[in-house]
């Protein structure tokens, strides 16, 4: 939503899509992505492209400028991915190249591996989250990595049951791992705020 100056635009952005999404006006399963440009020139084009989170192509299309502007901008409607995970929406025009993550949470596509080792709840998390182990668990090691493998919470269990605070964690889709004795077991944790 954009008033007259001086007010704050309302950007009514997201960067969690919870599938089934939808959004408003839109057809069931897609999203707006928006492209802001300066000078845009008539005959450049923009390549966009939404990447998987390893990096490969979800989805890929070309904007052709027919006009020249100071200012403007562009949204396209397109199918969000179904599986889970944090994905990019990248553009790059004349040579300038912008992005931005965002993160889909499928809880049926969640594959949690079977273990009786420990459990996670409330699945999805907001600021907290429980960890509860058997008693062969108690005094474990617990790491909460992200997708790309970086350390975002160490602690040592205690307790059978801990509640962890995830306040200073990014939505998006972790692994907790916690291990003891040789022993390793890991589950999925979605944050969701």
């Amino acid at each position: 939503v954009l008033p007259a100056c001086p007010a704050t635009e309302t950007t009514n952005e997201s960067t969690v899509y919870t599938i089934p999404f939808q959004g408003a006006g839109l057809n069931a399963g897609y999203a707006k992505f928006y492209m802001y440009l300066r000078n845009e020139t008539s005959g450049l084009s923009a390549n966009l492209s939404i990447l998987n989170p390893n990096g490969t192509t979800f989805n890929s299309w070309v904007y052709n400028s027919n006009g020249n502007y100071n200012a403007s901008y562009r949204g396209f409607s397109k199918l969000l991915p179904t599986v889970s995970g944090t994905y990019t929406f990248k553009a790059t025009y004349n040579g300038t190249v912008c992005s931005s993550s965002f993160t889909i949470v499928n809880p049926l596509s969640v594959n949690e591996p079977v273990s009786s080792a420990f459990s996670i709840y409330p699945i999805p998390a907001d600021n907290s989250v429980n960890i509860k182990v058997d008693e062969t668990m108690i005094g474990s090691n617990l790491t909460i990595t992200d997708i790309a493998g970086r350390k975002m919470m160490a602690v040592q269990l205690g307790t059978q049951l801990s509640t962890l605070s995830t306040e200073n964690i990014a939505n998006g889709i972790y692994a907790v791992t916690i291990s003891n004795n040789g022993q390793t077991a890991t589950k999925k944790l979605i944050i969701q705020k």
